[in-house]
């Protein structure tokens, strides 16, 4: 009995003696093999995503990189091209050619303040001497905010369609976009709801304005409007591929199919023939 306490003794004294040699080894071996696994992970990687240029403004991110850009809002965006940059364009328009036809800017007034919407004051004697010698300019001038508008909504898109850009610039881009595009319905409807059969003077309403140009009779007005309306409607039901695709850019969504190669909903052609040289314009609806 003596004789197998002994040895037992002396085993334990060994184990506790290499226990501190077989503990190393182990950690030792799981570094190795955690080592290796992250290299292999690291390697992985770099196959699957190439390095990229850092400076990414202009040039395609990757996907996660986009998913993580998704988080940022883009209310605030349209919130503030709403409040500054659609007002200024639109304000500008009536400026431009205001001051094309002769017409003094006394006033240019771009931004909400004050209690009052933005605005563009013109000297009164230029604005009187220009209605009496031609009520089309002056209805140009009026709708010339609207046109400004609208050309820079298309002009947005169009650069967008035609250039590969980072989706964070995209979506900026499309938050100035949609104030602009969709201007003339917000001003169609509010004047339509503000001014139906009404023959006030010059109210600051650029649409009433319009309206009154075409006819002062009040049942013609609203018949008027309701064309107007018919328009609009029209218009938003052709264009629905470009508003599409420009809600996907605002929230970096990916669209069914590939806007860049499918087939385009309109297209110009110019080409010579025998009676010299031709404009070919198709659309397909």
């Amino acid at each position: 009995m003596g004789s197998f306490i002994k040895t037992l003794r002396t085993t334990t004294a060994m184990i506790n003696k290499i226990k501190q040699y077989i503990t190393a080894a182990t950690i030792g071996l799981t570094g190795i093999l955690a080592g290796n696994a992250k290299a292999e992970a690291t390697q992985k990687t770099a196959i699957e995503q190439p390095a990229e240029d850092t400076d990414t403004l202009w040039n395609p991110i990757t996907e996660r990189q986009k998913e993580n850009l998704k988080m940022i809002p883009a209310l605030p965006e349209v919130y503030l091209s709403y409040l500054f940059i659609e007002p200024l364009i639109h304000e500008s328009g009536h400026a431009a050619l205001g001051s094309a036809f002769g017409l003094e800017v006394k006033e240019f007034h771009p931004y909400p303040g004050n209690g009052q919407r933005a605005y563009v004051r013109f000297d009164s004697e230029d604005y009187l001497d220009l209605k009496e010698k031609s009520e089309a300019k002056l209805a140009a001038v009026n709708g010339a905010g609207i046109v400004f508008s609208r050309a820079a909504a298309e002009g947005i898109d169009a650069l967008m369609n035609r250039n590969e850009i980072n989706p964070f610039v995209e979506q900026a881009m499309a938050a100035v976009y949609f104030p602009c595009r969709i201007e003339f319905l917000k001003y169609a409807l509010i004047s339509a709801a503000s001014n139906w059969g009404r023959t006030e003077p010059f109210t600051g309403d650029d649409i009433h304005n319009l309206i009154r140009f075409i006819t002062k009779d009040p049942a013609k007005q609203k018949w008027a409007y309701a064309g107007l309306g018919a328009a609009l409607i029209a218009d938003l039901a052709l264009d629905h591929d470009e508003l599409r695709d420009n809600w996907y850019r605002l929230w970096m969504k990916q669209p069914e199919g590939n806007p860049k190669t499918d087939e385009k909903q309109y297209g110009v052609g110019l080409f010579s023939s025998g009676r010299g040289l031709e404009v070919l314009f198709n659309y397909k609806f």
